[in-house]
């Protein structure tokens, strides 16, 4: 089926304004009871997640070596050897 150029253009043109009123018209945002609703419990689901995370991501003290800086009597091998067998106690 052969369409004449007039048509083809006439869709054509059809096409481009539609997919820029799709694109350009602005969102209408809806706003009722039920949208407060979801957004308390939105809220809330939120809440629960940060304390459940802040708790888990919390991190351990005194379970890993501590950072110091090697004594200046000493070499960093000897500083090394000294924090391993601190941990192994």
């Amino acid at each position: 089926m052969s369409l004449s150029i007039s048509t083809r253009s006439t869709l054509a043109l059809i096409c481009v304004i539609v997919v820029l009123y799709v694109f350009c018209a602005p969102a209408q945002a809806t706003s009722g009871p039920d949208q407060a609703v979801s957004m308390t419990e939105a809220l809330k689901y939120l809440q629960a997640l940060d304390k459940y995370y802040s708790q888990v991501a919390r991190p351990r003290f005194g379970r890993s070596l501590p950072m110091r800086y090697p004594s200046k009597d000493m070499s960093v091998e000897a500083e090394a050897n000294r924090l391993l067998e601190q941990r192994r106690r």
